[in-house]
């Protein structure tokens, strides 16, 4: 299923206790053909409030994710490497 981006964010933002303050359609859901997504009517600003207590929590588990170590020898073949 494929979503807007903003509608992402939104939906992420809610899930973490986010309020969202003014709401708008991300787009009109029509395709112009099969192989082309529809051109956005308009992009609407919309503001989110979330409690710093939220953000906090987010970032105190963000700096204590542990991410995986990289394999030897692989450098760019399986995506950014760490080292850079």
């Amino acid at each position: 299923m494929r979503r807007p981006v903003a509608a992402l964010f939104v939906a992420l933002a809610m899930a973490l206790g986010a309020t969202v303050l003014e709401t708008a359609p991300w787009s009109t859901g029509t395709r112009a053909a099969a192989s082309q997504p529809a051109a956005p009517a308009a992009i609407d600003p919309f503001t989110i409030a979330i409690p710093d207590d939220v953000l906090a929590d987010l970032k105190e588990r963000l700096a204590r994710a542990r991410m995986p170590d990289e394999p030897e020898g692989v450098g760019w073949q399986l995506g950014m490497n760490r080292a850079y």
